[in-house]
């Protein structure tokens, strides 16, 4: 039997951030928190050579945190109640590491984010139901959004592929949202 030596990676000893999101080789992602001397509240997006820091507006503290890659190549990032869409690298276009898009709050903490068949993003709050963002082309819309389940605390959505909802959530079960709403006649 051959013993697998597990290697640490060193994420950077010159720049403070509190969180990270990281892109392996394989276009694969991961995200977590990182302790560093001094911690500042950003995140550090290390896409390429050069990393992407955005300041995040209030401290980390023990808030649940998500990340989300969007199908036209941009980025979603929950923490606290903030929601920061973004482009990182060279899918940015300005020659930086990055762009912020649009930033968005919330009035309760976010629990998870979902980008939806229809590029809705939907997002999970803690004792706050789920909000549904219409599309708004390459931002997220600043319009009318919709809310589901009042003030549940919603841990996990997905959509099935026939575009129904499920949505989890702490002691009140399993909720179930049809893609087509139908018309019940009473007599």
């Amino acid at each position: 039997v051959t013993a697998l030596s597990v290697e640490e990676i060193n994420l950077s000893n010159k720049i403070n951030f509190s969180f990270f999101a990281m892109f392996t080789g394989d276009s694969n992602l991961l995200t977590g928190s990182y302790k560093s001397d001094e911690p500042d509240n950003k995140l550090c997006v290390f896409y390429e050579e050069k990393p992407f820091i955005i300041t995040l507006s209030e401290k980390g503290g023990y808030t649940r945190s998500s990340f989300l890659k969007r199908r036209d190549g941009s980025y979603l990032y929950a923490k606290g109640y903030e929601l920061v869409h973004f482009r990182s690298g060279s899918s940015s276009g300005s020659g930086s590491s990055g762009t912020i898009i649009s930033r968005r709050f919330v009035e309760k903490n976010i629990e998870n984010i979902l980008e939806d068949s229809e590029n809705k993003i939907w997002v999970a709050l803690y004792q706050g139901g789920v909000i549904c963002h219409p599309p708004s082309g390459d931002k997220l819309s600043s319009g009318i959004a919709v809310s589901y389940l009042g003030d549940k605390t919603v841990t996990s959505l997905i959509e099935d592929k026939t575009g129904n909802f499920w949505f989890t959530t702490i002691d009140d079960g399993v909720y179930y949202l049809p893609a087509k709403l139908g018309l019940n006649y009473a007599a």
